[in-house]
């Protein structure tokens, strides 16, 4: 009715970044629900190219490509979401991508890979929250491959930061300042004990963060140490180390 995106008060999704939803948005104007769902299959694809790029980059045996992506489409999760309008598969393209992209930066002379990494990421800051998370973890990443590169080609540490994480912050952070702009916070509905703002309390702070304690990561050491149970018990990567198992033989 206006024409527009915009934050909708007390619905805490209206503000989450909206990179996937305008490509869902495009599929609804050529031709309805069904259309919305074709990017999350085109990204699924991607995802299995990428596996395949893997392979020949790690010189990894013939076929771990093929079994990792089976891998990942026997998650429940990746599977459901392939034909539904999600963003967590474009995410992960966009972290495999960046991922990529700096593992082939670490022997390169120039800094078109770096770059590139850079705008993936910037895509993935504004495709989904959590991102954020990877993309951190991705930034300590690059900062170990620089430490084992050959000293002759690798760039100045600082210099390789700011060319990786420069694009992914500025281009990325288009969301963020639009919350910012609108409710006083950047993360909406999260990080509410922090910048506060309205159409959101306390109370319903602490009833979200309730909900996702129950699927949230392992919270004790025995929990980590049963989880290739649960992960197998409930079907979850059924085929998740074969790929792994290939690789180590052939590395013996």
């Amino acid at each position: 009715e206006s024409g527009k995106i915009q934050f909708i008060p007390w619905i805490m999704m209206s503000a989450f970044p909206q990179n996937m939803e305008l490509l869902n948005l495009l599929g609804l104007a050529l031709g309805g629900d069904g259309f919305a769902r074709v990017p999350n299959l085109f990204y699924t694809i991607l995802c299995l190219m990428l596996f395949m790029s893997f392979e020949k980059e790690l010189a990894a045996p013939k076929g771990t490509g093929l079994l990792a992506g089976v891998s990942f489409l026997s998650f429940p999760w990746v599977f459901y979401g392939t034909t539904r309008a999600l963003v967590d598969i474009a995410s992960a393209f966009y972290g495999g991508m960046t991922l990529l992209c700096l593992w082939k930066a670490r022997e390169e002379r120039g800094k078109t890979y770096l770059i590139l990494a850079g705008f993936l990421s910037a895509a993935g800051l504004g495709t989904k929250y959590l991102y954020g998370i990877h993309f951190g973890t991705l930034l300590l990443f690059w900062i170990f491959l620089w430490a084992f590169s050959p000293k002759a080609k690798r760039p100045p540490l600082a210099q390789s930061i700011l060319v990786f994480a420069g694009p992914a912050l500025f281009f990325g952070s288009f969301w963020y300042l639009r919350n910012l702009s609108e409710v006083g916070n950047p993360f909406y509905p999260f990080a509410y004990r922090w910048f506060q703002g309205p159409f959101w309390s306390r109370e319903l702070e602490e009833g979200l963060l309730l909900v996702r304690r129950q699927f949230g990561p392992p919270k004790t050491p025995l929990h980590f140490l049963i989880l290739p149970y649960h992960f197998l018990k409930e079907g979850y990567g059924l085929f998740a180390f074969v790929p792994l198992f290939i690789f180590l033989k052939k590395r013996r």
